[in-house]
């Protein structure tokens, strides 16, 4: 496990220490207080180089299907960058095992529910959100730090990485982790892929799963070498390439 600095308190940062750990390939960096949506915010400037956007709070954050996603002030982690190259394997799941990967540098068990979401112990503690605009990709992640209320309707759904560790984790050291493994891994496709079955939530498990208002039951054998992922039924193998609406354990 890399040792990578916790502390009591989640400390904040400020423009020139995120500047410090950006990686070589990001042209430009922004960080806000507040801000209606870091992926929001890029899509509209639509830039033309490798941009870097941080938040310590948004006040409309989005995630899939234009769900809200919560976000509490000072208290989680909030990135969205630009991506202008095309990579060899879905954009979502190279930031999703950059995610896994920065995590298990400091101690914790995540999983991911295919495609977006990041899991402990069964909550939800932050989500991926990628989305396409002129120039290129947005790839935006959101990650609790160390959220210490939910509303009522999440509370037993969402989670914080504080609940999970003995101490606070420093937010700047865990997106330099998550921007470094980035920067591995959209070179190295056959590594995303690995990572990736290997913390799937439900993999190797018979599941339902629910798509375009059609169940589906099989085994869920994980991601393909496509990144698709792969389900198999008595009728053969059946292969998702978008999100679905759920994946559940089937106990029939």
């Amino acid at each position: 496990m890399t040792s990578l600095k916790k502390t009591s308190t989640p400390p904040s940062f400020d423009l020139n220490e995120l500047k410090s750990i950006s990686p070589p390939w990001i042209h430009k960096v922004d960080l806000f207080d507040v801000i209606e949506s870091t992926n929001t915010y890029l899509k509209k400037i639509s830039p033309k180089e490798p941009t870097l956007v941080v938040a310590h709070h948004q006040s409309a954050g989005r995630g899939t299907h234009e769900r809200s996603f919560y976000c509490a002030p000072n208290q989680g982690l909030y990135v969205s960058f630009s991506v202008h190259d095309k990579l060899e394997y879905p954009i979502s799941l190279v930031i999703g095992a950059s995610i896994l990967n920065a995590l298990l540098d400091f101690g914790f068990r995540p999983h991911i529910k295919w495609v977006n979401d990041i899991l402990i112990q069964d909550k939800k503690v932050g989500g991926v959100l990628c989305e396409s605009f002129p120039n290129g990709i947005v790839v935006g992640f959101g990650i609790n730090h160390s959220v210490s209320t939910f509303p009522n309707e999440l509370k037993d759904l969402a989670g914080s990485l504080h609940e999970f560790s003995d101490d606070m984790i420093d937010p700047l050291a865990l997106c330099a982790s998550i921007l470094n493994h980035f920067t591995i891994h959209m070179k190295h496709p056959r590594l995303v892929q690995h990572r990736i079955n290997q913390h799937l939530l439900h993999h190797l498990k018979k599941v339902k799963i629910t798509h375009l208002s059609k169940t589906y039951v099989g085994t869920l054998e994980g991601v393909n070498e496509y990144g698709h992922l792969v389900l198999n039924t008595h009728q053969g193998n059946i292969i998702f390439n978008t999100t679905v609406e759920s994946i559940e354990l089937d106990h029939d």
